[in-house]
């Protein structure tokens, strides 16, 4: 009875495409709108594989088709909850988001961390990632005050995570707390990564020279004419969308 069980586990395990198993024809799968095709093949031959539903999942994502991402990363999670699971949940919460569906968004954020938690934390799970998004939701919800805590959160796991610091900084001037955003600021110009590194003068970082601007005339810091003529420079304008 043992050993036909473990025959029968050995197969499952193993569902093969000519001469090779689904797990290892996986890393071969093209990225973007082959990869979906191509995974859509695999499941086709192992319907039962969270990963591979998962890994469509993202590439759904990656082409921004998210409504066809969600049910994905959802088959992914129905077919195995343990598979993976805060990324997928971040992942599926991540097309949410981009869809702006944003409170269901931040519950599948908050599933994340809460199972990340059940995890060993001295070995990184993603936390600060998941903190992150969440933060960044509920910002866009007009939740600052619980939004800069998320950013904390992240920042505590990853004290180099570079957009959770960027958006902080720019929450703290939004909300007036100038000296605390200049530290970010700072803290990102001076020792991010170990050196420091300005915004690139692009059009995505127009919306960060603009609240440094503000940030620096609040403290009395005339350099803010330099940094308000940048994202003048990059035609900001106050209210405009940004890439966080």
């Amino acid at each position: 009875m043992k050993y036909f069980l473990l025959i029968s586990l050995l197969l499952s395990a193993t569902i093969s495409i000519g001469q090779k198993t689904s797990t290892e024809v996986i890393y071969e799968v093209p990225q973007g709108k082959k990869g979906i095709k191509g995974f859509t093949k695999l499941i086709k031959v192992d319907s039962n594989n969270a990963e591979l539903y998962w890994r469509r999942g993202y590439e759904y994502y990656r082409t921004n088709q998210y409504s066809s991402a969600i049910p994905d990363f959802s088959k992914a999670i129905s077919k195995d909850s343990t598979f993976n699971h805060a990324e997928v949940l971040a992942d599926r919460g991540l097309s949410k988001e981009m869809l702006g569906i944003l409170d269901d968004a931040v519950m599948d954020f908050s599933k994340a961390i809460a199972y990340s938690y059940t995890q060993d934390t001295t070995i990184p799970q993603g936390l600060d990632r998941y903190y992150y998004h969440r933060g960044r939701t509920k910002f866009k919800l007009g939740d600052t005050t619980n939004a800069i805590l998320d950013l904390d959160s992240s920042l505590t796991f990853w004290n180099f995570h570079y957009y959770a610091r960027k958006l902080r900084a720019m929450l703290f001037a939004m909300s007036g707390q100038y000296q605390k955003a200049m530290d970010d600021y700072s803290f990102l110009l001076k020792k991010w990564q170990g050196g420091g590194m300005d915004f690139s003068v692009v059009k995505e970082y127009a919306i960060d020279y603009y609240w440094r601007a503000r940030t620096k005339q609040a403290l009395g810091d005339s350099s803010y004419l330099n940094d308000l003529e940048i994202a003048e420079k990059l035609k900001y304008k106050k209210g405009s969308p940004s890439n966080f």
